[in-house]
């Protein structure tokens, strides 16, 4: 147990803390969040005893041993891997380099011994000799691979320290453990590993974390608790956090509009565009052999576009700033692109814009997924996702439907064919652009890398690191070979039938409806 008594602590005449007054027991873990400077690191550090308080105490159940996570992510830059983990128990490791010294002795003396003796004693106790293996065990569940145990903590990552540091707090089973801000730099699966690892710790010990974001901590703490202004008070308890996550939430409302209003663009693709393109060859008097083959060419060049650059833009929007960005860079460059669709009377020009609108489109949803780590937890990934897909599929129809109405009974509505097809362009750009909004309004990159002073050099040293990794699991490797291929088989088909019906010969109106 962990309690603190009138606990007060004054910064000149200002208050940060004052008479806080606060019980944490051991089987339960807490959350505790806050928005940034609300106090919730000092707050930890007056716990830890790393800060002093003005006036009161803070009061540990004699014999329980705490730990906390170390902040300074360079304190350990000389030492190695391992090492680093086992420092998390202070005493354990300190014994470790007092019979390394004594036992290096050239003079080791009876008095030696007897010290000796003391030292292996304690350390049996301690479960010394299985302290390497507890180490190595905790960096491998946190993702760190054995191969990197033995390091020096300088040549490791950002990321990486973070789970080193993790292990260190966690090394030794402490009685109490205290997290600030624990899942800083941790990618979603890393998310979900340690949020297993503290369910289970958190049975047997105190945990009390410290943390700006609720969904790190709301499927893992018994009980959260809010800070504000240096006050304290009860937030609400697990099971109603449960019951209020079980809802989509405004932020994946967000996320979910914005597939409504790309799959538009897709419908479009698929359907209306090669049958104008067709138009414009015909009277351009290009064959239906050269049209196919030319529709063919322009949609495997977006592919291939978008698989050199997808990997490249989407390393570089992990950096701290640039997800939204990239993502809007590319959404408008879509929107633009469809627009001008509508508004060229060449074929050439055509294909060239549809190549760059449909790359973008395809750059756009790299980065819209990505988003998914900062809009939901990992547990509502799926469900968020497959309500995006299935929302898309629906939304789409709406403006689908006035394109058809439009491409269909033009004659009707005293339009010419050019002019019908502007106004679908139109229509499809922005009906996209309108539903992304709230996704731009919404969206803040929660989970990034820290800026580099060089973006490129990092991004594709990170894509290289990557490709080391995916050889480390070559199943891994072959089923995203595999899925590039198939997805590619997937949008060949989208993309070319309508284009094959037209060069068959088949009516258009049938195709359309058909679609």
């Amino acid at each position: 147990m962990i309690s603190t008594s009138n606990v007060t602590l004054r910064v000149g005449k200002k208050a940060l803390f004052e008479d806080v007054n606060i019980k944490f027991t051991e089987g339960n873990c807490y959350g505790l969040i806050g928005a940034n400077g609300a106090g919730k690191s000092t707050f930890l550090k007056i716990l830890s005893g790393q800060l002093e308080p003005t006036s009161g105490e803070v009061i540990i159940t004699p014999g329980e041993r705490l730990s906390f996570l170390q902040q300074d992510h360079f304190k350990y830059d000389e030492f190695p891997v391992l090492d680093t983990v086992i420092m998390g128990n202070a005493r354990l490791y300190e014994i470790m380099k007092e019979k390394e010294v004594l036992y290096m002795k050239e003079d080791f003396s009876e008095e030696d011994g007897v010290k000796a003796a003391e030292l292996e004693g304690e350390f049996a106790t301690m479960n010394g000799w299985g302290a390497e293996s507890d180490a190595a065990s905790l960096l491998n569940g946190l993702g760190i691979d054995t191969d990197m145990h033995y390091r020096m903590m300088k040549d490791l990552n950002g990321p990486e320290k973070v789970k080193v540091l993790l292990a260190q707090a966690l090394f030794g089973n402490p009685d109490i453990l205290l997290l600030d801000e624990p899942t800083a730099g941790l990618d979603p699966n890393e998310r979900i590993r340690f949020r297993n690892l503290i369910s289970e710790l958190s049975g047997e010990r105190l945990v009390l974390l410290s943390t700006h974001i609720v969904s790190d901590i709301e499927y893992i703490a018994n009980e959260i608790w809010l800070m504000k202004d240096g006050r304290i008070s009860s937030f609400y308890h697990m099971k109603r956090s449960k019951i209020m996550t079980s809802k989509t939430t405004s932020l994946e409302k967000k996320w979910i509009m914005y597939d409504i209003g790309n799959s538009a663009f897709t419908l479009l693709v698929s359907t209306i565009m090669p049958i104008y393109f067709n138009f414009l060859a015909d009277n351009a008097h290009i064959s239906e052999t050269n049209y196919l083959a030319f529709w063919g060419y322009a949609t495997s060049l977006a592919t291939i576009i978008t698989a050199i650059l997808g990997p490249i833009l989407g390393t570089a929007s992990d950096f701290k700033g640039w997800k939204k960005k990239l993502f809007m860079i590319a959404l408008l460059i879509g929107a633009l692109g469809c627009i001008l669709l509508g508004f060229t009377s060449s074929w050439l020009w055509f294909l060239c814009l549809f190549v760059i609108a449909k790359s973008a489109y395809s750059l756009s949803l790299v980065f819209y997924d990505s988003m998914l780590t900062d809009i939901t937890t990992p547990e509502r990934m799926d469900n968020v996702s497959a309500k995006g897909y299935a929302w898309g599929y629906i939304g789409s129809c709406i403006p689908f439907v006035g394109s058809l109405i439009l491409v269909l009974f033009y004659e009707q509505f005293h339009l010419t064919m050019e002019t019908a097809m502007s106004l679908c362009f139109l229509l499809i750009a922005l009906w996209w652009l309108l539903l992304s909004v709230p996704l731009i309004l919404g969206y803040h990159q929660t989970y990034y890398l820290e800026k580099e002073n060089h973006y490129v050099k990092a991004s594709f040293l990170r894509l290289k690191n990557i490709f080391v990794d995916l050889k480390k699991n070559p199943k891994v490797l072959f089923f995203l070979i595999a899925f590039f291929f198939y997805i590619d088989g997937v949008y060949t088909i989208i993309d070319m039938a309508t284009a094959y019906g037209t060069a068959l010969g088949l009516d258009t109106t049938g195709l359309l409806l058909g679609c």
